[in-house]
């Protein structure tokens, strides 16, 4: 497989000037088995190609923010390929951020899964608030369901 041939199986538009292992970094990243934690993708964040309104990535690629410069997983498939996707800063039902474990209160994205639910004492920032979860096995947003969440101090 070439390298235009990988960069757009990855969903890049443009991978000239990139070296192979980044091109394979981004892979392992993105891939469903990927042995990557978050705060190894965060460290090479430049690798990650920046989102334009002609991305056409599948559910599982990750994109740095034109505006905030964050990185994003994609998390829903989009229904309408008609319009342009959705941009992730903007849209969070499609995309999930890839932040910093180590940051206390994290702004809620919407879980992916059973496996990366809220459990209960997990503390996020929704809307501006501070929140912690609960319950267990926690999917909902402090605004879907309010009696899952305690309001932080």
């Amino acid at each position: 497989m070439d390298k235009r041939e990988l960069g757009y199986n990855l969903g890049l538009d443009v991978v000239r000037g990139r070296d192979t292992s980044s091109l394979m970094f981004v892979l392992e990243a993105q891939s469903e088995n990927s042995r990557l934690d978050d705060v190894t993708v965060l460290e090479h964040s430049d690798a990650f190609p920046v989102w334009d309104r002609n991305w056409t990535g599948k559910v599982g690629r990750i994109v740095r923010d034109p505006d905030d410069g964050q990185l994003y997983r994609k998390v829903n498939a989009d229904f309408n390929t008609a319009y342009p996707q959705s941009q992730p800063s903007v849209d969070k039902s499609q995309w999930k951020l890839i932040g910093d474990p180590g940051e206390e209160w994290p702004e809620w994205s919407p879980p992916i899964g059973a496996h990366d639910t809220y459990m209960k004492g997990d503390k996020v920032t929704f809307k501006g608030k501070r929140y912690e979860s609960a319950v267990d096995y926690n999917a909902y947003s402090p605004e879907e369901y309010p009696p899952n969440w305690k309001e932080a101090d």
